[in-house]
């Protein structure tokens, strides 16, 4: 009997709380039928119209409460005060187990179905992105520059500061046009997942897409993106590795400041292949073993160093960039040692294909706007040196420069000076384009380098000196050089020409005094093309031969009036008078 009576209990307290566990199911179930969230849709769009400067729709609100809280919005669209697209997605939803509401940690999950951004800047430098939030919304409150390492996780209340979120977006795309530089980028089938985020414990980020950067007319970044993080906000630091097509960065922050970002960051990379970025040619840069230390505190980033080896050489540099201002700005300086540029030079690389081989070092401080190559090239301003040793032209012959010039000045030379006319020029020996050492300082301005002694020594008996100055476009490449010419070695054999002008002999009719041949020579026409004119050297070599032929006259006269002075005199003098007049006009 009582057995029986305690069987009885069990079952009918099992009842009960199966009823309960019924009763609650049931409401978990009719909840989201008589009430309806989506009600409430006008009064959020409402709420966020004062701090935005544009429109937001949202599609239908829904409620589940089936296992868990689940509100999912069917779509969502935010458009600027142009009327333009700016942000937007096919569903958003959130959802938080209840069984979590009960454990010591809720686990919250947010998901967006294939969300899209669309930044633009105009051409005033205006990004439509910024200009989303009202002005008017921005809190007065200064923020906390002393507040004490993680103070802004352990201010929030216990139950969200031990609130685990799991965020999802699903192939987002993102896509940025530039109105004033044509530069656009398109990030496309991004999926992003960040697991267990949480202001106590590290939580990890992952990131896979796919990229289509144009970033002016010679460089391109298409393929695969990647992006692994680690965060831990507590201690408020993190690592992270970035890939895309020729590079793997690696990285680790630290942060001083959340309400206004500071901190460290460090970079580091093994390879960073720009031939993979290249729209024109094949690059043949690439950067190894980069590493940097820079330093932020509200947008401006201050590279204390960088150091990296490229082309067999070593290169450092240090800088300043600011992206505060609606076109970046930076300051810096570079110094490379040892550069080797016939791996550049022997490229099919536009931008070095058509410049100097040779092992260079360079150094250069200067400052610029804007990242757009483009754009970059045309406000970049600055100076240095460069110092090229073993050095040679890609693109210039200069052995066929000064033959087919000393051939026109000799035709135009023998038109004013008659008795060279059928007189062979001298066969020039070999002359080569190879120098001991390419130097000059520089200057760049408004897309223009401008090298104003420059100077190549030739390689002895091998090649001709060349000193004057050279401007470079760096836009179009168009090159305008001033140079002075100096046969040093005789090896176009022009400082053995000589005339005979009315019984005078005139030796080394085309130098100035006991010095060597040397003329000037104008080189126009582009870094692939160069073009010679021929103008300076032709009326430069004739006015050296006319002086020295009417030297060579003068000298002959004075010859002359002196002997004819000196035979009157002895006329009619005395013998002893005679010897001595002898002595001095001769016989």
């Amino acid at each position: 009997m009582v057995e029986s009576a305690k069987s009885s209990h069990f079952r009918k307290i099992l009842i009960f709380f199966g009823g309960l566990f019924g009763l609650f199911f049931i409401f978990l179930v009719s909840v989201p039928l008589w009430f309806d969230v989506d009600q409430y849709r006008p009064q959020i769009i409402s709420a966020a119209k004062p701090f935005i400067n544009g429109t937001l729709t949202m599609g239908k609100l829904s409620l589940s409460l089936w296992g868990k809280i689940k509100v999912k919005v069917d779509g969502l669209e935010l458009h600027d005060s142009l009327s333009e697209k700016v942000l937007s997605a096919k569903s958003i939803y959130a959802e938080i187990p209840i069984s979590s509401l009960f454990g010591s940690e809720p686990h919250l999950t947010l998901v967006m179905d294939r969300p899209e951004v669309s930044a633009v800047k105009d051409k005033a430098g205006n990004i439509n992105l910024l200009k989303l939030v009202r002005e008017g919304s921005k809190t007065d409150r200064e923020p906390n520059h002393t507040a004490p390492k993680g103070a802004e996780a352990h201010s929030l209340p216990g139950f969200l500061a031990r609130t685990q979120c799991t965020i999802q977006l699903r192939k987002a795309q993102i896509f940025y046009r530039d109105q004033s530089t044509h530069q656009q980028t398109d990030i496309k089938d991004i999926d992003v997942e960040m697991v267990k985020v949480s202001l106590q414990n590290p939580f990890d980020i992952k990131v896979n897409a796919k990229i289509n950067a144009n970033l002016g007319e010679s460089v391109n970044v298409t393929g695969p993106l990647a992006l692994v993080a680690k965060i831990d906000i507590k201690n408020q630091k993190g690592q992270f590795t970035f890939d895309i097509p020729g590079m793997r960065l690696e990285g680790k922050a630290r942060i001083d400041s959340i309400n206004d970002p500071a901190g460290d960051l460090d970079l580091s990379s093994k390879l960073i292949d720009f031939g993979q970025w290249a729209s024109k040619g094949n690059s043949p840069i690439k950067l190894t073993d980069l590493a940097a230390e820079i330093k932020f505190k509200s947008n401006v980033y201050n590279l204390r160093t960088l150091t990296f080896k490229v082309l067999g050489g070593e290169g450092k540099a240090s800088g300043t960039v600011n992206l505060v201002k609606a076109l970046p700005s930076y300051d810096f300086t570079v110094a490379l040692k040892s550069v080797d540029l016939n791996q550049a030079a022997s490229s099919q690389s536009e931008l070095f294909k058509n410049t100097i081989k040779g092992i260079a070092d360079f150094q250069m401080a200067g400052r610029g706007e804007g990242f757009d190559p483009l754009v970059a090239k045309k406000r970049l301003a600055g100076s240095g040196a460069l110092w090229v040793k073993d050095a040679k032209f890609s693109s210039l012959n200069v052995g066929q420069m000064l033959e087919k010039g000393l051939g026109e000045s000799w035709v135009k030379l023998a038109e004013k000076i008659p008795v060279l006319q059928g007189k062979p020029l001298a066969k020039m020996g070999p002359i080569e384009s190879e120098y001991e050492v390419i130097k000059s300082g520089f200057v760049i301005q408004q897309g223009v380098f401008d090298a104003p002694n420059f100077e190549a020594l030739a390689k002895g008996k091998k090649g001709v000196d060349l000193k004057g100055s050279t401007q470079l476009n760096l836009e179009t490449c168009a090159i305008n050089a001033r140079w002075r010419v100096i046969d040093t070695y005789n090896l176009t054999k022009a400082r053995d020409l000589s005339v005979e002008q009315g019984g005078v002999k005139v030796e080394h009719i085309l130098a100035e005094g006991n010095g060597p041949v040397s003329f000037p020579v104008q080189l126009e026409g582009t870094c692939g093309a160069p073009k010679v004119n021929y103008e300076a050297m032709t009326s430069s070599l004739i006015k050296v031969a006319l002086q020295n032929v009417g030297q060579g006259v003068v000298q002959k006269a004075k010859q002359e009036i002196t002997k004819k002075i000196g035979e009157e005199l002895q006329k009619g003098a005395a013998k002893p008078i005679q010897d001595a007049l002898k002595g001095i006009f001769g016989k």
